[in-house]
């Protein structure tokens, strides 16, 4: 290549390499400008900027009264001309400052005073919340026709602002946001009673005096499975209202003058009584009163298993919860059998004498001989039984407190004996094999391995 055609080469390249760098400027500079408008367009929609933890009071005006909520050791409801009892739904006030923190508006829209009226700020709902120094207010005004937007304004703004429609529907609330959503608005570990009622029936009673669930009503077995009435409590204490229909007055509306069921559950503050309804006509949902709220409540059917609970399901199979760890010593008497079980220190007793215990298969039948006695398997559940006879089997049973319950089989007229503990008929019944035939297999079992 010559000279000349080199040089000319080498300017041409020079003059496309200033192009593309001039271009690459201009392009940044357009990208810069871009990034800038579109910061500054966002910062115009910001209404709020703050930190949500801050805030200690909140105040709310809208259709349904006046709510001032206060934050103490939680957030408190401390002024309303609510007409009705209420429980604060707490979680609500936190997702309003959670809110409005950020809030950040899809659109301005710049109107003219005159016309304010037509998007609703003749008369608003308004928010404020307040760190108690500073106060941060959020006038709410119409939906807009599309359902996509609600408008909002700030009170010393001229511009409206549009914010995303769920967001909008929250904030404007009503007493069905602000009200607790819960049927139950308590821990399930401080509820000490529960009770339910059918018709004219008690299905179960329940009551926790110390650590130990008994029950008091239909029966007084001593088998309770308390796994399975703090699984139903924990339920109830996740069932929430899917609406707010009415009031105590409204009852007969709603068919709770006459209510299928009735729920009453205690903790140390009092007690609460709920009225429930029959399903609706579309058998999606239930009707609940609340007796000490006077209020209605909606739920779903899904929720209300727990009134078709029968009481067996919430008792063990057998006729006493007490397995052989929490055992000293337990002396049988049954017609054809006197022994005396004894669980001390240094291993198993049978009627004064030890037990091999590094034999597996003794310890094993030991342990099943037991266990026969508590867990007889009741037949049947027979409250309005009256025992007659004298005990036919006596079961004294020790507890490594010291403590000790006393089971006697009562025989009836058929094959079945009545259960009492204590001397109290507790309602259940058991089958005569289940002594004549189950313990005596146990009981042999065990004296035929132990003898060798």
């Amino acid at each position: 290549m010559s000279m000349k055609k080199m040089i000319t080469a080498i300017m041409v390249m020079a003059v496309v390499l200033v192009g593309v760098i001039v271009g690459y400027i201009v392009t940044d500079r357009r990208k810069q400008a871009d990034e800038q408008k579109a910061a500054e367009e966002e910062a115009s929609l910001t209404l709020f900027d703050f930190d949500a933890d801050s805030i200690t009071s909140v105040d709310i005006q809208n259709p349904d009264g006046h709510f001032h909520v206060e934050k103490q050791s939680g957030w408190v409801l401390t002024d309303t001309d609510y007409p009705h009892e209420m429980r604060l739904n707490t979680y609500y006030i936190t997702n309003v400052c959670a809110a409005l923190c950020d809030l950040t508006a899809t659109n301005k829209i710049e109107v003219e005073e005159s016309r304010l009226a037509d998007y609703g700020f003749a008369d608003p709902v308004t928010v404020t919340v307040s760190d108690g120094m500073n106060a941060r207010t959020l006038l709410i005004g119409n939906a807009a026709a599309t359902k996509d937007s609600w408008y909002v304004k700030r009170p010393d703004d001229k511009a409206v602002y549009a914010i995303d429609y769920t967001e909008g529907e929250m904030l404007r609330g009503g007493a069905a946001f602000v009200k607790s959503i819960y049927m139950i608005e308590e821990y399930d570990v401080n509820i000490n009673a529960v009770r339910l009622e059918r018709g004219n029936e008690t299905v179960f009673d329940f009551v926790r005096p110390e650590s130990s669930w008994e029950i008091t009503e239909p029966i007084r077995a001593v088998n309770i499975d308390a796994s399975q009435i703090n699984a139903m409590l924990t339920y109830l204490t996740r069932i929430y209202y899917t609406g707010f229909p009415g009031y105590a007055e409204d009852a007969a509306e709603y068919g709770l003058d006459k209510p299928a069921a009735v729920l009453t559950i205690a903790t140390a503050d009092g007690e609460s009584v709920f009225s429930f309804s029959e399903p609706t006509a579309d058998g999606t949902s239930v009707y609940v009163l609340d007796h000490q709220l006077g209020q209605i409540g909606t739920i779903s059917t899904n929720d209300t298993g727990f009134l078709n609970t029968k009481l067996n399901e919430l008792l063990t199979t057998g006729i006493l919860d007490l397995p052989l760890s929490l055992v000293s010593s337990m002396e049988a008497q049954t017609p054809e059998l006197q022994f005396t079980m004894e669980v001390r220190e240094d291993g198993y007793y049978f009627d004064g004498e030890p037990v091999d215990m590094t034999n597996t298969d003794k310890t094993a039948a030991f342990k099943r001989l037991y266990d026969a006695v508590p867990e007889m398997t009741h037949d049947a559940i027979a409250p309005d039984a009256t025992p007659e006879a004298d005990p036919e089997c006596t079961f004294t049973i020790t507890r490594t407190d010291g403590t000790q319950i006393v089971l006697t089989l009562i025989p009836t007229e058929d094959e079945h004996y009545l259960v009492a503990a204590d001397g109290t008929y507790t309602g259940l019944t058991v089958r005569k094999n289940a002594v004549s035939v189950t313990l005596r297999n146990a009981y042999d079992q065990f004296t035929e391995m132990n003898a060798q």
